[in-house]
């Protein structure tokens, strides 16, 4: 019903850009000023080419989106030592909410970067965002570090970590 499939360059990056900021539009609203608040479409386009990008649509429209890029030597204060990937730019379409669109998404991310040799998956998050670190760690994702991405960002943040390998749910997901 809600393909995923890698980012085309046919895909809308103005449509895109505009889904992220009505993604985000609670946290901005709330004080928080996460990069996908504010950013431009040449910033949407510069993250989408930094990693594998992965999206959900219906029809032609992009209803959810996720980007994965392998990290090597450190993420944040988190030293990398052992296969990792990290996800950022993680959105579903307002109108699209409520149908675990995102859980599959992520779900389908993890099995992706899986598949090109990652054991870990890593993420980050503002320190204030209870209900995102809360969803995160029911996912089973753990803080283990920090970070600082000041001024692009107005907070100080987690760095979440989840094993892949030891996690038999995603395995068998079939990758774009």
């Amino acid at each position: 019903m809600f393909p995923i499939r890698k980012f085309q360059e046919t895909d809308s990056v103005e449509q895109i850009t505009t889904m992220l900021h009505r993604a985000y539009r609670e946290h901005a609203e709330s004080g928080l000023h996460f990069l996908a608040t504010h950013q431009t479409s040449d910033v949407t386009l510069d993250r989408i080419r930094s990693g594998t990008t992965l999206v959900m649509t219906e029809g032609d429209r992009v209803v959810a989106i996720l980007t994965v890029k392998r990290e090597t030597t450190s993420y944040g204060n988190y030293s990398v030592t052992r296969p990792a990937a990290s996800f950022s730019q993680f959105a579903v379409d307002p109108d699209y909410r409520g149908k675990g669109l995102g859980k599959l998404l992520l779900d389908y991310a993890e099995a992706y970067a899986l598949s090109e040799g990652a054991e870990e998956m890593l993420l980050d998050t503002s320190q204030l965002a209870h209900n995102l670190i809360a969803m995160y760690q029911s996912l089973g994702y753990e803080i283990v570090a920090s970070a600082d991405w000041r001024p692009t960002v107005n907070y100080e943040s987690w760095i979440l970590r989840k094993p892949l390998i030891q996690d038999p749910r995603i395995r068998g997901i079939v990758q774009p």
